[in-house]
């Protein structure tokens, strides 16, 4: 390719089946730990669901992502990736959300992090009185919905909080060996007391967004997709 060479643009449709064909968490796993230099991704400060993907070598954009949806998937990946990379089983998961940021994340913890027995999703709004299992995934585990945040965390052994909690998180209600993984950057983990704590950095969401980008952006090479804008 050549600096006058057409930068690939990637709309939302484009982007979600493109990012069907690719393992959003096992390629945060492997960006996590060897974070790619070929390829860097960033977003404007507008925060419009835009994406830029650059070779730095070749200073020079070679896609465009526009895709609201893609930084849900990012942070699914990543905190799936960290989940999985836990010492010991995790039969009970808890993940805090907000009705809308965990839905990306539920999916992929049930078809990525084995041993899940029981996955508690804590959000606002209508609860349903008897949930039923996600009939496509999970290999068995059953799916609870709750708008109680104490309900939600007893006996969980892992907590994932997709979204800031409208309550206090009581350290009470933990089980004695949980983990728990922030993705929102704003809660305290200190007093949680947890086993295991780990709040999930811009610069660990960037790397992974590099990463999906990455993937993203050679898949739609291999399948011939995208529109090819000129320079």
């Amino acid at each position: 390719m050549t600096s006058a060479d057409p930068i690939l643009y990637l709309d939302e449709a484009t982007t979600g089946w493109l990012l069907a064909r690719v393992d959003p968490v096992a390629v945060a796993a492997r960006v996590l730990a060897d974070p790619p230099a070929d390829l860097v991704a960033t977003s404007p400060p507008a925060g419009d669901g835009l994406v830029v993907v650059a070779d730095p070598a070749a200073r020079r954009v070679v896609c465009v992502i526009s895709s609201r949806r893609f930084r849900e998937v990012c942070v699914a990946g990543a905190v799936s990736a960290l989940a999985r990379s836990l010492a010991g089983p995790l039969p009970v998961v808890c993940v805090l959300g907000d009705g809308r940021r965990e839905v990306s994340c539920v999916e992929h913890l049930l078809r990525s992090v084995p041993g899940i027995v029981q996955l508690v999703v804590c959000r606002s709004g209508p609860v349903p009185v008897s949930p039923e299992p996600d009939p496509r995934g999970g290999h068995g585990a059953t799916v609870a919905v709750t708008g109680s945040v104490r309900e939600a965390l007893e006996g969980a052994e892992l907590v994932l909080i997709i979204a800031p909690p409208r309550d206090a998180l009581d350290p009470r209600w933990l089980a004695r060996d949980a983990a728990v993984v922030d993705a929102t950057g704003v809660v305290d983990l200190a007093p949680l007391g947890a086993r295991l704590s780990h709040a999930v950095s811009a610069a660990e969401l960037a790397v992974v967004a590099t990463g999906l980008a990455a993937a993203a952006y050679r898949a739609a090479l291999s399948h011939v997709v995208g529109v090819r804008l000129p320079r």
